[in-house]
C-alpha cells in the first residue's frame, strides 16, 4: 500500500469517523457467479460470489467463498510489500461499460482481522468514498456498505470479483490470484427493487 494511499484513507476516516454502525438489513434475492475449481493454490481459488441490495435500497451486500478459506489475520493477507495489496476486490459497474466504476475491498490485518472500504473506480490516486463493514465467518467473506457511496441510488449493478494473497515467504511475493466469473467478465445485472409508491 503506498504512503499516498494510506494518507488518503486515513484522512478520509478521520474526517468521516472510523467506526460506522451498519444496522441489520432486509435482503432481496441476489445475483451470483460460480467458478470452477482450478489448479491454483486453493487459498486463492474463488468458487462463488454474490451481490444483493436491501429492500429499502440503502445497503449493498457482497460475498465471496474460496476453495480453502483462511482468516484475514493470517500473514498471507497482510505480510508483504507487493502492489496491489492482497485481499478480495469486487469491481462494480453501474452503466454497462467495461469499467470498474467502484471497487469494494475486503482486506486483512493481524489485529483487526477483516476490514473494508469502497473507492471510486481505479483512479490514481484512489478516492475512498465509504467504509464497509467486513466479516469472515470461517467459510464466507462478506462486505456491507451504503448505496449512498455511489452518489445516488442506482437502478442496476453488476460485478466481477478478484482475490490475491501474498505467498508464505513473508517477502511480498504473490501466492496467486483468481477472478470470478472470469477476467473481463461481469455477473448478470442486479436490478434494484422498485418500492411501492416510489
Amino acid at each position: 500500500m503506498s504512503s499516498k494511499w494510506e494518507s488518503s484513507l486515513g484522512s478520509w476516516w478521520e474526517q468521516q469517523g472510523t467506526w460506522q454502525v451498519f444496522p441489520p438489513v432486509s435482503i432481496t434475492p441476489s445475483v451470483e457467479v460460480q467458478d470452477e475449481a482450478e489448479g491454483a493454490d486453493p487459498r486463492v481459488d474463488l468458487r462463488h460470489a454474490s451481490l444483493t441490495v436491501s429492500r429499502d435500497k440503502r445497503t449493498v451486500v457482497v460475498t465471496a467463498r474460496l476453495q480453502q478459506p483462511t482468516s484475514p489475520t493470517t500473514p498471507n493477507w497482510w505480510k508483504g510489500h507487493s502492489l496491489p495489496r492482497p485481499g478480495i476486490a469486487w469491481g462494480l459497474n453501474l452503466d454497462g461499460s467495461a469499467h470498474w466504476q467502484y471497487v469494494a475491498w475486503l482486506r486483512g490485518d493481524p489485529n483487526m482481522g477483516a476490514y473494508g472500504f469502497v473507492e471510486r473506480g481505479q483512479e490514481d490516486p484512489s478516492q475512498v468514498v465509504s467504509p464497509a463493514a467486513a466479516s469472515f465467518d470461517g467459510s464466507q467473506y462478506r462486505l456491507q456498505f451504503p448505496t449512498s457511496c455511489f452518489g445516488g441510488i442506482p437502478t442496476r449493478i453488476r460485478f466481477t470479483v478478484y482475490v490475491q494473497l501474498y505467498d508464505d515467504s513473508g517477502e511480498g511475493g504473490i501466492l496467486g490470484g483468481d477472478y470470478a466469473p472470469a477476467w473481463g467478465t461481469f455477473s448478470d445485472w442486479f436490478n434494484l427493487p422498485v418500492l411501492a409508491g416510489g
